[in-house]
């Protein structure tokens, strides 16, 4: 959620189009120049009264601009700003929803503050007498000082003045520019935060698409700044497609569609071969990673007897074959059930080539794809659970069955079905997988990379909060109040009453940190406990 949102004031706060419009054309008329339509003067405001004088003369005058504009320009500013100055408030008024937004976002505790290229004393009289100074937080014209948009003087000095006067600090990521022209966009680039650029405005929607989120009316603006797009999307990955191709997908393309993802990670990779379960983790949440990869997954697998590969799955180089006859069928029949029963258990399991595991600083596959097959340190896994959960079939010189596992963090089933053939000293391979189970996080409840787009474009798309997914692996958490969360959002060493190693801090239903327990640190007589950060959000 963000803390300071800064608005632009004409075509973004007030509708004043109509009535600067009429000032023009009675100012082009004063110097006998042609009028123009409402439409024509949109795309000549929004840069301050010299800019719009200018662009005015240079679409009257054509090619005589340069010779002709002192002739004109004084008189026709003057003129202009006379008029508007008596005619400024015939038409002129607030946008719809825009003053239950600004409402709604103080109710929030959000800042709000309002920045114009008008005088400064012009815009606080705007201000007053359409929405009433006390609304915003701060209000800010044109100063002889600074300079004005694009360039971010005006803002920068705004942000410092609330950082002063409410004892905070904003940081980049907690600041968003609201306006309605490609200037605006420029300006919050300028700053280093955020755009929203308000359709309802004055430009076309083809010279707002450079804006970090595009609105179409002021609900949608609340709903953006209120947002955290911080948590975890469950996929379920289709095959053939890499992990990193289909969560960089994701990342691409919601970004483009007002769901802005500057991180994503995940807790674990498929195959492209592999289906299921995908934890996709968003922004901030990518640094829970740890946490919960660490979480028991549960795999519907398919195994065919008679080949075996390289990369222990169907994808690779064929490296041996043997024609399977009837009475390999029966033994495989007959005793498959008490060999699964087998790996049950805690046992030491030897990673495939074919891996991302590194050895002395490379990684295993990358030595595979160039022939090279070196010792490998076994792992410690543990399988909870393991069953057949299809008939043992025998067609087209293959052997093949299914079963469902439950199994500890860096559990390969590729090895795992190589460890099965083994057993009746046979070549095999893993020939279908699905994850259906991540820790807490089902297939029942993923979707696929379609309907997350489809979700997103009709703004649908939840994610699972960062604390809902932390509880989901049993870290304990405890809510905390604001003298707490002040310390802990500086990174300070705090005392909770918790015997924890580590603790989840909460605010406001958000996690905010991960702390862990000072050894040796104790407060008996408030049977307390000093802790300290590990992971802080800000």
């Amino acid at each position: 959620m963000k803390k300071l949102v800064i608005f632009d004031l004409d075509g973004t706060l007030l509708n004043t189009i109509d009535d600067i419009t009429n000032s023009i054309n009675r100012a082009l008329d004063s110097v006998k120049l042609s009028r123009i339509t409402v439409d024509q003067a949109k795309y000549f405001v929004g840069s301050g009264v010299d800019i719009l004088i200018e662009r005015l003369l240079k679409y009257e005058l054509g090619s005589e601009y340069e010779s002709k504009k002192d002739l004109y320009f004084n008189k026709l500013r003057k003129n202009y700003c006379d008029d508007y100055a008596v005619n400024n408030a015939i038409f002129t008024g607030p946008y719809p929803g825009i003053k239950d937004l600004i409402l709604r976002l103080k109710e929030k505790g959000i800042k709000v503050a309002v920045i114009s290229n008008k005088p400064h004393e012009d815009t606080l009289h705007v201000i007053e007498k359409y929405f009433g100074l006390e609304l915003f937080d701060l209000v800010m014209g044109k100063k002889e000082y600074n300079r004005i948009k694009p360039y971010p003087d005006a803002p920068k000095e705004a942000i410092a003045s609330l950082e002063k006067r409410y004892s905070d600090k904003y940081k980049l990521a907690d600041i968003v520019y609201v306006g309605d022209t490609n200037v605006d966009i420029e300006t919050a680039k300028n700053i280093g935060c955020e755009s929203i650029a308000c359709s309802w405005g004055f430009r076309k929607l083809d010279e707002l698409q450079e804006a970090n989120y595009i609105c179409n009316e002021a609900s949608e603006v609340y709903d953006i700044v209120t947002k955290r797009f911080d948590g975890v999307i469950i996929l379920d990955k289709e095959e053939g497609i890499s992990s990193n191709k289909v969560i960089n997908d994701i990342k691409h393309t919601l970004s483009k569609n007002n769901f802005p993802i500057s991180k994503i990670g995940h807790a674990g990779t498929l195959d492209p071969l592999a289906t299921g379960v995908m934890v996709v983790l968003i922004n901030n949440a990518t640094k829970l990673s740890d946490y919960l990869m660490c979480d028991e997954k549960e795999y519907e697998c398919e195994i065919t007897f008679g080949k075996s590969y390289d990369t222990l799955d169907i994808t690779g180089k064929l490296t041996n074959e043997v024609k399977l006859d009837d009475n390999d069928y029966i033994n495989i029949k007959n005793n498959i059930d008490e060999c699964l029963k087998s790996f049950l258990g805690v046992s030491e399991q030897i990673p495939p080539m074919y891996s991302s595991i590194k050895q002395n600083g490379v990684k295993l596959y990358d030595l595979a794809r160039i022939g090279e097959n070196v010792d490998r340190a076994s792992r410690t896994i543990n399988i909870k659970s393991i069953e057949r959960i299809s008939d043992v079939l025998f067609e087209d010189g293959e052997i093949k069955f299914s079963y469902k596992a439950t199994v500890s963090k860096g559990t390969y089933i590729r090895s795992l079905c190589e460890d099965i053939g083994k057993k009746f000293n046979l070549p095999c391979a893993m020939s279908k997988l699905k994850r259906t189970r991540s820790g807490e996080f089902k297939i029942e409840n993923a979707y696929k990379y379609a309907e997350i787009i489809a979700k997103n474009n009709k703004g649908e798309l939840e994610l699972i909060s960062m604390l809902d997914a932390i509880k989901g692996v049993g870290l304990k958490t405890i809510d905390v109040d604001e003298f707490i969360y002040n310390r802990v959002s500086h990174g300070m060493k705090v005392k909770l009453a918790s015997q924890e190693e580590e603790l989840g801090i909460v605010y406001n239903n958000e996690l905010i940190a991960i702390y862990q327990k000072i050894d040796n640190d104790i407060d008996e007589q408030n049977n307390k406990s000093s802790y300290k950060v590990k992971l802080i959000w800000n």
